[in-house]
């Protein structure tokens, strides 16, 4: 098997340094007598394009050595291709990883994907982009619009909390309205937050899609009312232990494609990067991945 791991320089984890992540990766990689390739990113779009040629120069497997962010440009590009996907956990976060098991210590999740047979998972598809954990229309996406690149590489999830307080009143203050449009259904209605799962936990802590299963064939739609600041508190809350979606006005669906519209335009996150506006139309590809996870 012959492995293209991609990692991104400017992160923090990702320089290639003595006792640095990458230089464990490297060892546990050349322990193990693996044929692999490293390739550091030289920009915005650059994983997605290696990726996606990585069937076409020979390797078998990519393996995303970083955060979520890394491994939403790598999904997109070995989508519709026949090499198989691999993490190596870098990030701040890293909720794909916690939710599937990938061990976090760099030798570890090393170890881990060597180890792992491929199996299929579900992507979801958002106009012409494609995502593994979530996608999100609405508060969460205006808040990553705003974080400023600085406290989001010093702070990381605690700078997108102080962001979230920042914003939150002037976002909340304003009426906004959503048209979803589900396959036997339409919803219509005031909103503050749409979120899509393919797995259950966002942003680490929030188990918002508490019924999602990335190989079901199904997407998990929380769709959160505008309402009173208490009630969203209680939201919040309840998103912790996945209990909001039992709260009043919080609607649950699981779909296998949808489009969504909204009064005024809103921004949309895949996986946490800002990718555009609605409207878009949205689909699960089921089985679109081969995972090694």
């Amino acid at each position: 098997m012959r492995l293209l791991a991609i990692s991104n320089p400017k992160a923090g984890l990702s320089k290639i340094r003595i006792g640095s992540p990458l230089d464990k990766l490297r060892k546990t990689f050349d322990t193990a007598g693996v044929d692999w390739h490293l390739h550091l990113t030289t920009g915005p779009g650059d994983a997605t394009r290696v990726a996606n040629q990585a069937e076409k120069n020979g390797f078998d497997c990519v393996v995303a050595a970083g955060g979520d962010g890394t491994i939403n440009e790598v999904v997109n590009g070995v989508v519709g291709t026949s090499v198989s996907l691999g993490i190596v956990p870098l990030g701040t976060e890293n909720v794909l990883a916690r939710e599937m098991g990938v061990p976090i210590q760099v030798e570890k999740a090393c170890r881990h994907l060597l180890e792992t047979k491929p199996r299929a998972l579900d992507v979801g598809r958002a106009g012409d982009r494609y995502f593994i954990c979530f996608m999100g229309v609405g508060f969460d996406a205006h808040v990553a619009y705003h974080l400023p690149a600085k406290r989001k590489a010093a702070l990381g999830a605690l700078g997108y909390l102080l962001t979230s307080l920042e914003k939150f009143q002037e976002y909340h203050v304003k009426s906004r309205r959503m048209s979803l449009k589900l396959e036997n259904t339409e919803v219509n209605l005031d909103f503050w937050l749409l979120l899509v799962g393919n797995i259950q936990t966002y942003g680490g802590r929030f188990r918002t899609a508490p019924k999602a299963r990335p190989d079901d064939g199904l997407l998990d739609l929380c769709l959160l009312p505008r309402t009173t600041y208490p009630e969203t508190v209680r939201q919040l809350l309840g998103s912790v232990t996945g209990k909001h979606i039992d709260l009043p006005g919080v609607q649950y669906y699981q779909v296998r494609r949808f489009s969504v519209a909204t009064d005024p335009v809103e921004r949309i996150q895949l996986d946490g990067e800002l990718v555009g506006e609605t409207p878009v139309e949205v689909e699960v590809l089921p089985g679109a991945i081969k995972a090694r996870f």
